[in-house]
C-alpha cells in the first residue's frame, strides 16, 4: 500500500516538474528575446543624439531592468 502511494506521489511530482520546467523555459525565452526585438528602432528614435556606445549601454541597462521586472510580474501572478 505504501509503495503504491509513493509511486503515485512520484508520478504526480514528475508531471508537475515537467510542466513547471516547460513554463520556466517558455518564460526564459520570452524575457530574453522580447526586449531585444525593437532595440535599434528605440535607439534611432530616442537616443539619436548619443554616441553608439552610450546608446548601447543605456539600452542594455533598460533591457536588464525590463527582464527583472518581467520576472517579478510572472512570479507574483
Amino acid at each position: 500500500m505504501s509503495e503504491e502511494k509513493s509511486g503515485r506521489k512520484s508520478l504526480k511530482y514528475l508531471i508537475f516538474l515537467i510542466i513547471f520546467l516547460s513554463l520556466v523555459e517558455i518564460f526564459d525565452t520570452y524575457t530574453t528575446l522580447f526586449p531585444n526585438v525593437i532595440v535599434s528602432k528605440v535607439q534611432d528614435e530616442f537616443l539619436a543624439s548619443e554616441t553608439q556606445v552610450i546608446a548601447d549601454s543605456i539600452m542594455s541597462l533598460a533591457i536588464a531592468i525590463a527582464s527583472i521586472g518581467m520576472y517579478f510580474v510572472v512570479v507574483n501572478q
